[in-house]
């Protein structure tokens, strides 16, 4: 409820100021004066020096308002928000890690090979992204062909953004004549935690100081566990709670952006639940998500200009599609009818923003989701269709 009569006006306390308008507000209030600095030349120092300092009260204004929009959870944003949400809500935002994971190497020839640690790259053959050993090398094939050893790895910079699929990883980088390498697991990192999503971490945080009765005590559970075996923050981005039940049963499904989160993500989950969430008389259960393949043909129609490949379209479509999936809620959402799941006109939508010149979609279909479902990119490239304008 606002109230009736506001101490402030928050929103002209958070409004902008450039430069060119303070300017214009020094060189009014000089007119005022008699001073006619309106009729001094743009290029002299007296107007230069009114310039300068114009933009230094425009950037204290910023300054102030971005210290103004940290008072309050809805409005601070970034390292105001990070500041904010330590000290008042007693909540570490979440910081990219480096990918990481596990990488056989295969030695085909008769080479020696000793590496220190960090000293090896591979590559992503998909992404390009590369990766460093973490652990040292040494494979030696001396009456041993084929000799392999497994190591870890991580990527040479943070974020999901070199994360690696199983079998992505097969590009040695560095000079190993004859050894092979490939991953047969997924390399994962995650990326920093975004302002809205630090903002739900909060608003959950406060349930889960009450007496572990509210819901949002399981969601900050889900948000603040630990992987079992690395201790890093597991990679989960979507959960979804069992409504109440007389019972006195609470599952909670958990999913990765890939999918099927890692094992020691749901034990870390559950761990965290039980340390936080679950009040007595409750049952408890954290599971990982049931996937469900989202595999249509998806076929585009596109404006063509000058120069325009259809495979540089397409790269766009399949991101769009893949990054709409990852994201999709466990469950899915409600539709008008009444069912819920992923529908037809997300993916359309999908599509039509992912590239200006985008006239006609087909191939969406629904893809319906249960409690503990989530759907997964298993769509093949997309179709792209460059209408070539009449010459």
């Amino acid at each position: 409820m606002p109230f009736p009569n506001p101490p402030v006006d928050v929103d002209a306390l958070m409004a902008p100021v450039s430069g060119d308008v303070v300017l214009s507000t020094i060189v009014n209030a000089l007119v005022t004066l008699g001073i006619r600095a309106d009729l001094w030349p743009q290029e002299g120092a007296l107007f230069s020096c009114m310039t300068v300092v114009a933009n230094a009260i425009a950037g204290f204004v910023a300054d102030r308002i971005a210290a103004t929009k940290a008072g309050w959870l809805p409005t601070a944003t970034a390292g105001w928000l990070t500041w904010l949400a330590l000290y008042f809500y007693g909540v570490n935002r979440i910081v990219a890690t480096f990918a990481s994971g596990q990488l056989t190497l295969t030695n085909t020839g008769g080479g020696v090979y000793t590496f220190a640690p960090f000293t090896v790259r591979f590559q992503n053959t998909v992404t390009k992204a590369f990766y460093t050993n973490a652990s040292a090398i040494a494979l030696a094939a001396f009456g041993n062909p084929g000799a392999s050893q497994t190591i870890t790895i991580q990527a040479v910079v943070t974020g999901s953004a070199s994360n690696a699929g199983p079998g992505q990883i097969t590009t040695v980088a560095s000079s190993m004549p004859g050894v092979l390498c490939n991953n047969l697991a997924p390399v994962l990192g995650i990326d920093t935690q975004s302002d809205v999503a630090l903002q739900l971490l909060c608003w959950n945080s406060i349930a889960a100081n009450s007496a572990y009765g509210p819901r949002q005590s399981f969601a900050y559970a889900v948000q603040t566990a630990l992987n079992t075996v690395t201790s890093s923050p597991v990679n989960i981005n979507r959960y979804q709670i069992s409504p109440s039940s007389h019972q006195g049963t609470v599952t909670v499904a958990l999913a990765s952006p890939s999918g099927v989160p890692d094992p020691n993500d749901v034990t870390g989950v559950a761990t965290n639940i039980e340390a936080i969430a679950r009040p007595s008389c409750v049952t408890s259960t954290a599971l990982a998500c049931t996937t469900v393949p989202v595999n249509q043909a998806l076929t585009v129609y596109v404006a063509g200009t000058p120069g325009l490949q259809a495979t540089t379209v397409q790269t766009a479509m399949d991101n769009a599609i893949g990054a709409v999936i990852s994201a999709y809620p466990i469950g899915g959402r409600k539709g008008p009818a009444g069912a819920t799941g992923l529908f037809a006109e997300v993916l359309e939508g999908a599509l039509y923003s992912a590239w200006p010149g985008v006239f006609a979609v087909t191939g969406a279909a629904d893809t319906l989701l249960a409690f503990g479902q989530v759907a997964v990119d298993d769509c093949p490239p997309v179709t792209v269709v460059v209408a070539v304008p009449p010459s």
